[in-house]
Parts: C-alpha cells; sequence; structure tokens
C-alpha cells in the first residue's frame, strides 16, 4: 500500500498528460510551449500515482468538458482518491512502524 503512494515516474506521467492533450487538440502551442505546460503540470501535479492519474483522464474524457483542463481543474477531479491513497499509505506506514517497534 505504501508503494502505492508513490509518485509517477516521469514517462508515466506524461503519457497520462499526452493522452488528455489527445483528445482536446485545438491547442496550437509550438513543442517548447507544450514542454513549458508538461513541465508545470509535473512540478504541480507530480506526487500523484500512475494509476491515480489515468482514473483522472479518464474521468476528465468522460466528462462534459470541452477544454484541456487546468492543473487545478484536474487536482480536484482527483482530490478525493489521493487522499483516500493517503491515508491508507499512512495506516499501512504506521502499522509497519509498530511491528517494527515490536520486533526490537
Amino acid at each position: 500500500m505504501i508503494a502505492a503512494a508513490e509518485p509517477a515516474p516521469l514517462d508515466a506521467f506524461a503519457m497520462a498528460v499526452e493522452r488528455l492533450a489527445l483528445h482536446y487538440p485545438e491547442s496550437r502551442l509550438t513543442p517548447q510551449e507544450s514542454r513549458m505546460v508538461l513541465a508545470d503540470w509535473r512540478r504541480l501535479l507530480g506526487h500523484l500515482p500512475s494509476d491515480i492519474m489515468a482514473a483522472g483522464v479518464d474521468a476528465y474524457v468522460m466528462s462534459p468538458a470541452r477544454f484541456f483542463p487546468t492543473p487545478g481543474q484536474f487536482a480536484a477531479l482527483v482530490d478525493s482518491p489521493w487522499k483516500i491513497r493517503q491515508i491508507l499509505a499512512k495506516r499501512a506506514r504506521d502499522a509497519l512502524d509498530l511491528m517494527n517497534q515490536s520486533a526490537a
């Protein structure tokens, strides 16, 4: 469970953002601008695990939204599952700490 709260690897993160961008192709960004946008997404949302990113992309694509989301819109979409994941990971770490203390 602890590993399930680890950030997505860069390639998985980039693939999730690219999947999202493919559904909203009206953007006319240059390659350099696209890299800057991806860097912003990574800086702001890079803490999210791969599966939460993928589920967020699926949820946004299935929504009635017509435009590419901002990082804030996307963060709001995945906030609940991410908070639950953090709570579960903390409980798992606490349980491991207790087991390690008992063994010592």
